[in-house]
């Protein structure tokens, strides 16, 4: 009944206008509980106003834009992987003589699902701390600067490889014990 005006009986009943709100969210007239309630309310004549939602704070939405060029970032370390995989598998053959053929073929379609998928789930994550920081989530705040603290210790401090192989979607160094 958008648009109508409804009066409420003289006892309304909760319990009935609670059933109506899960109702009509069901049928999707609303996308959310939250605004089937208030849709009902209007109906009945409550006055309700209207809420604005504050600005982002600039130092939020700068932090929300670093976190989507980490999700950027994230998707790029799976190009920069896979255009190097070759380089990895002839240091896989050089380092690992008593590899065959098909084993190193093996590690290779590995390296390029770990890759694919390291840097799938880190752009994944990124994105929805990214949202959630946007929407004012203070954990997601908290968990995008440790996720961003540990990222940037890995980095940082990881000691080289024995071969040239690089992870940068998973940000850790891979190597074979050998």
């Amino acid at each position: 009944m958008p648009g109508g005006s409804r009066a409420l009986p003289d006892r309304p009943n909760l319990r009935y206008l609670r059933l109506e709100a899960k109702r009509r969210l069901a049928a999707g007239e609303f996308a959310t509980l939250h605004d089937a309630q208030t849709a009902i309310a209007r109906e009945h004549g409550a006055q309700l106003p209207e809420i604005e939602r504050p600005p982002v704070p600039s130092p939020v939405a700068n932090a929300v834009k670093v976190m989507y060029l980490g999700a950027a970032t994230s998707i790029l370390g799976i190009i920069v992987d896979i255009l190097t995989v070759n380089a990895t598998k002839s240091a896989i053959e050089r380092r690992s003589h008593k590899l065959t053929v098909s084993q190193v073929d093996a590690a290779q379609h590995a390296l390029i699902v770990g890759f694919i998928v390291g840097g799938l789930v880190g752009a994944a994550a990124w994105i929805f701390i990214a949202r959630n920081c946007r929407g004012g989530k203070n954990w997601a705040r908290i968990t995008g600067t440790v996720l961003f603290a540990i990222a940037t210790i890995d980095t940082t401090s990881a000691s080289p490889p024995r071969w040239p192989a690089r992870s940068s979607s998973g940000a850790s160094w891979s190597g074979w014990s050998g």
